[in-house]
């Protein structure tokens, strides 16, 4: 089925049972937060990121599932990790979405970037260090396995957060996907 990457983004979370996400829209997260709209998601949209980042943080404390909490790039980003870095302490599953300036725009220090390059900050380096997984991902092809690792990170061993960064254009780009690979991850008990 041909889809857009904010779409998919969707229906991986929903397959995976989340229900709330938490987050300020921004312009490079508009299709994001369309297809949310669309979506059996209700979002929670808060009047900064921190917010959003204990939000999904408190949620995911008191239901068992996997918080989302959502930030644009540059500011929303670096906004959110006092709440994730509380959530990594804690040992809670939160999902961490960032958004980032286009393919086109990486390398050439355009307004909020956010990749490291050109006296940037880096949003894949601030979260890695509070989180169990953080990565770049600047396409629809790797979208749905870099969701399926992330979520598998979250939940499992030692549960705690997860960040991907999603470029712009692959939110709206159209991926032709396989239904069979959107997945609900399970948490594997641990033998003790």
């Amino acid at each position: 089925m041909k889809i857009t990457g904010s779409e998919l983004a969707v229906k991986v979370l929903e397959k995976n049972e989340v229900k709330y996400t938490f987050g300020v829209p921004g312009g490079h997260l508009l299709k994001l937060f369309d297809s949310i709209k669309d979506s059996d998601l209700t979002p929670i949209l808060t009047k900064h990121e921190s917010g959003a980042s204990f939000m999904a943080t408190g949620y995911a404390q008191v239901s068992g599932k996997l918080g989302v909490c959502i930030g644009t790039v540059g500011p929303g980003a670096t906004n959110l990790v006092t709440g994730v870095a509380s959530a990594y302490m804690d040992s809670v599953p939160i999902m961490v979405l960032t958004a980032q300036v286009g393919n086109s725009a990486i390398g050439k220090g355009g307004l909020q970037e956010a990749t490291g390059q050109g006296r940037t900050v880096n949003h894949v380096e601030i979260f890695d260090g509070l989180t169990k997984y953080s990565t770049l991902v600047n396409n629809g092809i790797k979208l749905n396995q870099s969701f399926n690792n992330a979520i598998k990170l979250a939940l499992n061993g030692r549960p705690g957060p997860v960040h991907l960064d999603i470029t712009a254009d692959t939110f709206a780009s159209e991926v032709d996907v396989d239904e069979k690979l959107i997945k609900k991850i399970n948490r594997i008990p641990m033998s003790g």
